[in-house]
């Protein structure tokens, strides 16, 4: 196996548990499939605790307090920082009524959510070919993620919330959100605009 070839993102990835401080997002170093730990919820939370004491830390080396920070803010920490979970595997996209429980919101990641449903690299000129984000298989995974997100409010990104020719598909399954590169907003909204979703 050539050093191309190997993907070592394989060995943790699945859910990537974040916080959201307004726009920004402070990501956590630990990626963990949910395939790895027989799908426990307390996996979930152990993870989010582990966040906690990330965001003290990072206030202990700004010399702040959560006691000082909302004081500046006037209000509780608890509604600045949202707990952010991006759904990037089958595994995950199985488990969104688990994982929801321990999210503020959710974004599919598209892009590894269809390497990884497809076993295709979409970077491996030996597999990119099959690399195909728009298969039945990665649509019916993206309208379980739809339907099981419920109430959660849920984003889509990759470069598939960005082509034209699968919005009415994904409004569809009820997504309202896209994240897409700054110059395709315009193509994008645009587009949004003329369906109509039956």
């Amino acid at each position: 196996m050539t050093e191309q070839q190997c993907n070592v993102m394989l060995s943790g990835l699945g859910i990537s548990s974040g916080l959201a401080v307004g726009q920004a997002f402070i990501y956590r170093d630990i990626l963990h499939d949910l395939e790895r730990y027989d799908i426990g919820t307390h996996q979930i939370e152990y993870e989010h605790r582990r966040i906690g004491r990330a965001v003290e830390k990072v206030l202990a080396d700004l010399g702040l307090s959560a006691e000082r920070v909302e004081a500046e803010v006037n209000t509780d920490l608890a509604l600045i920082f949202h707990a952010h979970e991006v759904i990037e595997t089958p595994a995950a996209a199985l488990c969104v009524d688990e994982i929801k429980l321990h999210a503020d919101f959710l974004s599919v990641g598209t892009n590894d959510l269809t390497q990884y449903t497809m076993a295709a690299g979409r970077e491996d000129p030996l597999v990119s070919d099959y690399f195909r984000d728009d298969h039945p298989a990665v649509r019916r995974l993206l309208r379980l993620v739809s339907e099981a997100a419920g109430d959660t409010p849920l984003a889509l990104c990759g470069e598939l919330a960005g082509r034209v020719d699968t919005l009415p598909f994904l409004l569809a399954t009820g997504i309202r959100t896209f994240s897409v590169a700054p110059p395709l907003v315009p193509t994008v909204k645009e587009a949004v605009r003329q369906i109509r979703i039956k």
